[in-house]
This record gives structure tokens, sequence and C-alpha cells, in this order.
């Protein structure tokens, strides 16, 4: 799991968890990646991305499927990111 502060083409990805899953043709495979920090809630940047490193070899032309994504947390307001 990367994050970044941009989408753009040439935006700087920075990587906040890694997570390994078995190969194999179960298809109700479970993950969760807490991305903490001591325990604690972490501000991350906007944009979050998951980035493969390689594909499931039993599954057709190594594919690999997300069913579902979800990301819990609380939306910064703007009045919190100006400082006086």
């Amino acid at each position: 799991m990367e994050v970044s502060d941009s989408n753009a083409e040439d935006a700087v990805w920075t990587t906040i968890a890694t997570a390994d899953m078995p190969e194999g043709t179960d298809l109700n495979l479970k993950k969760t990646v807490d991305v903490k920090e001591n325990g604690k809630a972490r501000e991350i940047p906007r944009y979050i991305r998951l980035y493969f490193t390689s594909g499931n070899s039993q599954a057709a032309n190594r594919s690999i499927g997300v069913r579902e994504f979800q990301v819990i947390g609380t939306k910064k307001r703007r009045s919190q990111e100006i400082s006086h």
C-alpha cells in the first residue's frame, strides 16, 4: 500500500504497509492492513494505491482481483490545515 500527496504521473509514492497473500484459487481471502503508528492513528496523504509486485501464478494470466478496498478515518478540515 502506497500513499502520495499527488496522483500526477511524476508523483512520489511512499510505502506505508505491505501484505503477503498466498497463491491459489480461494476467492474468499480477506486481508486487513492496519496502518497505525505505535498504536495510534496516523495521518496519510490524499491518494492511496495498491501496488502489486507479482501476480497469482494459479490464476488466468497471473491476474489479481480486488473486490473491496475500504479506507476508514476522518477527513481533516481545511481550518485544521491553516496554522496561525
